[in-house]
């Protein structure tokens, strides 16, 4: 993080077994197709650089806890879709978007700061 790199980021050429990413307020480029992130990626933040492409995080590695994506240049549609399981955080610039659903077509809690948006996942019982 915070290390003035640029250029393309190849997010394809991740190793399988990474785990965390942290590559924010840099000034890497590119699309990212969150469906093929490495699958034990657990913490990714990629703040603060210039990745565009369509936001689709239905579709995260199924063990990502902690995500920022915030301050980048993602397209995003009206209605953003999130997976059921629940992030530890979720900030985004959010523009357009008026309505954030879960996989299974539930609004979400959001909450508004600036131009960024966090998701509030409803806690699961064995959380205080």
């Amino acid at each position: 993080s915070k290390n003035k790199l640029s250029g393309l980021f190849d997010f394809h050429g991740l190793p399988s077994s990474l785990r965390n990413l942290a590559i924010s307020t840099n000034a890497f480029c590119g699309t990212i197709n969150f469906a093929t992130l490495p699958p034990k990626l657990s913490y990714m933040n990629i703040a603060s650089n210039a990745f565009s492409g369509q936001l689709d995080l239905s579709v995260l590695p199924e063990g990502l806890k902690q995500l920022r994506i915030d301050s980048n240049q993602f397209a995003t549609e009206k209605v953003l879709r999130v997976p059921n399981e629940r992030l530890h955080m979720c900030i985004l610039d959010y523009g357009n978007i008026d309505e954030v659903l879960n996989a299974d077509g539930e609004a979400m809690t959001t909450c508004s700061s600036g131009d960024s948006m966090s998701i509030r996942w409803p806690l699961d019982g064995n959380e205080q």
